[in-house]
């Protein structure tokens, strides 16, 4: 028997509603199947903002101008912490916690994760800068105007 002639048997006013409107009442949705479209449009959202970052930076570096002040200032302060940063691929941890975030953005663990993650790596380049022998009370106070809080 064709599905058709079993609903119009089953439920008359159906039938009559669907030849009326057009309109076929289908299955509902499932839970597990909303929300499973619901995790994919969020993972395909953080990564087009992870891509949008990415664009960000390329169009931020192609307009920036050198300014030779700080480096002028402070050469060794800013040339360590920055060798720190290369030097223990920071770039790596980050671009990895940020797929990661991607697959987990519901997670609000995972979000603080990676907050700590950067604020780890800010904390061990300040720390190579500290032992290398530069005074920590002045690179303190130095860092302290020039970096605003992210919280």
């Amino acid at each position: 028997m064709p599905e058709d002639e079993w609903v119009e048997r089953a439920n008359p006013e159906a039938a009559v509603s669907q030849h009326t409107t057009g309109v076929s009442i289908g299955r509902p949705v499932s839970p597990v199947t909303a929300l499973t479209v619901i995790y994919w449009l969020g993972v395909g959202i953080m990564l087009l903002r992870l891509g949008a970052s990415f664009i960000s930076l390329y169009r931020l570096l192609g307009k920036s101008r050198r300014i030779e002040k700080d480096y002028l200032e402070n050469p060794d302060e800013i040339v360590l912490h920055e060798k720190m940063h290369i030097h223990q691929k920071y770039n790596i941890d980050v671009f990895f916690s940020e797929l990661f975030l991607a697959v987990h953005w519901f997670n609000p663990m995972v979000w603080l994760l990676c907050r700590d993650l950067r604020e780890i790596h800010e904390y061990e380049a300040d720390n190579a800068v500290i032992e290398a022998g530069i005074e920590a009370q002045k690179y303190h106070l130095k860092i302290s105007f020039k970096i605003p809080n992210s919280s």
